[in-house]
């Protein structure tokens, strides 16, 4: 099972003129989210977050959709806090995005 974490590819299409230190650092956010794996294998779920980094590197979220399984958000939510406590790269401005976390069962 792949977890699909688009963000790179999203943030490379929405952005004209991203330097090449700020695709770096959305690799390394990038890198840092799919670290997560859901425990359930053979259930196709989603969940997405909006997801704010601070230019201090804090990340806070909320969710927009959770899946209809309690355990799929459950862990998800672990995982994001656990994260939370960690520094994230920092950038000049705060950067919020979505993310959408995705088991294909």
């Amino acid at each position: 099972m792949k977890i699909l974490i688009l963000l790179l590819i999203s943030i490379l299409l929405h952005s004209n003129n991203i330097s090449q230190e700020d695709i770096k650092k959305w690799s390394q956010v990038n890198k840092i989210l799919s670290e997560w794996k859901p425990s359930l294998k053979n259930k196709k779920l989603q969940a997405t977050i909006k997801m704010n980094i601070s230019k201090n590197g804090n990340m806070t979220y909320v969710f927009i959709k959770k899946s209809k399984n309690k355990i799929f958000n459950l862990e998800l939510e672990l995982f994001l806090e656990k994260k939370r406590k960690i520094k994230f790269p920092n950038f000049k401005k705060d950067k919020k995005l979505n993310v959408d976390f995705k088991n294909k069962g």
